[in-house]
């Protein structure tokens, strides 16, 4: 059939419908595996859907792409790529249980415990006037227990007043600005995890012998953040080459020297996650970051589609690298309305690892 069709000029797509579950109302899998139906939060099994962190379901369908292409398919139409909810009364439950029950049922990666995040942001230092604690207290009062606030500007100007860069003559101590310890301290005082993240700024240039000097000082940086009380630290770096990854994980791999019990993150663009080549690049960044972050801060509304529409659409193609590394969902601050919305897209793809960025 697909060499008649080409032979007539056709295009042929190949899609997965009804192979397990969605796109389909049936699953030809779960006639086999009767036991790696996908679960929600209350327990319920979902009538044709399959778990997608069964090994066994992951194998399966490698097995049928390997198939596909054996027989001269070229294309494949991975129609509606998203997880569903589930309606319970008027309300709808939006949980997924991330793991089978039955035991092993995954080839999510193994890794270190990094907390998983629904982080508010709190800035620790605008314009001349701290106002710290009373950050912290509205975030806490709101029923956050995580926070997140940026070390730096966008110029890389920093928020603290740091004694590694005060050292090194690239920051002059100003009165009204915390310190670090004091920045910690006024987390735990409200027993909040606290995330520190900074645009790592001097590394976006070209000159190579730049990028190496900038790398030596905010490798200090970051462990300075952590042994004064940081929980973890997120890099931000943009779009960059794909060799330049190489020099983040030297940092990261120079952060965990300095402070081996400390947890680094690194941000990752849309056009990386995007990439379904890209596997084998993040493989490498998940054996040197103790964990990953998918960035969709700077998604917008469109005409036709909503804040959390375009959220919802932007990780159902990315879903795979979203599930296996267990990453981390940075979203921008918005209203409360559209920040409620865009949460719940979030949650909608399996994961309530969230963290909320405030530029």
């Amino acid at each position: 059939i697909i060499a008649m069709s080409e032979d007539m000029g056709l295009e042929v797509w190949i899609d997965n419908w009804g192979i397990g579950g969605r796109p389909g109302d049936v699953s030809h899998y779960l006639s086999y595996h009767p036991e790696d139906h996908m679960i929600f939060g209350n327990g319920d099994r979902d009538p044709y859907q399959t778990c997608l962190h069964s090994a066994e379901y992951r194998k399966f369908v490698k097995n049928w792409l390997e198939t596909v292409k054996s027989i001269g398919g070229k294309t494949i139409f991975w129609d509606e790529p998203h997880l569903i909810a589930k309606k319970i009364g008027d309300k709808v439950d939006n949980n997924i249980v991330k793991r089978n029950p039955k035991k092993d049922q995954t080839d999510a990666l193994p890794h270190g415990e990094v907390k998983n995040v629904l982080a508010y942001p709190v800035p620790i230092y605008v314009e001349g006037s701290s106002l710290l604690a009373t950050r912290i207290k509205n975030a806490s009062d709101e029923g956050y227990t995580d926070a997140c606030f940026f070390l730096d500007d966008l110029n890389g100007a920093l928020c603290y007043n740091s004694k590694v860069a005060i050292a090194l003559g690239k920051h002059e101590s100003k009165t009204d600005m915390p310190s670090l310890e004091k920045v910690t301290s006024a987390f735990q005082d409200k027993d909040m995890y606290a995330i520190g993240m900074t645009h790592l700024s001097e590394f976006c240039t070209d000159d190579d012998l730049a990028r190496s000097a900038a790398m030596g000082y905010y490798s200090s940086l970051l462990a300075e953040a952590l042994r004064a009380g940081v929980n973890d630290v997120m890099i931000f770096v943009g779009e960059i080459p794909t060799e330049r990854y190489a020099e983040l994980c030297e940092l990261a791999k120079d952060v965990h020297r300095l402070c081996p019990d400390g947890k680094i993150g690194l941000a990752l663009p849309v056009t990386v996650l995007s990439d379904q080549s890209n596997s084998g690049l993040l493989d490498g960044l998940w054996d040197c970051f103790d964990y990953l972050a998918a960035d969709l801060t700077h998604l917008e509304a469109t005409e036709v589609q909503s804040l959390a529409d375009v959220t919802d659409a932007t990780l159902g193609g990315m879903l795979y690298y979203l599930l296996r590394y267990d990453m981390r969902v940075l979203i921008s601050y918005a209203n409360d309305t559209e920040l409620t919305q865009v949460i719940e897209a979030v949650k909608r793809n399996g994961t309530e690892n969230i963290q909320i960025i405030q530029q």
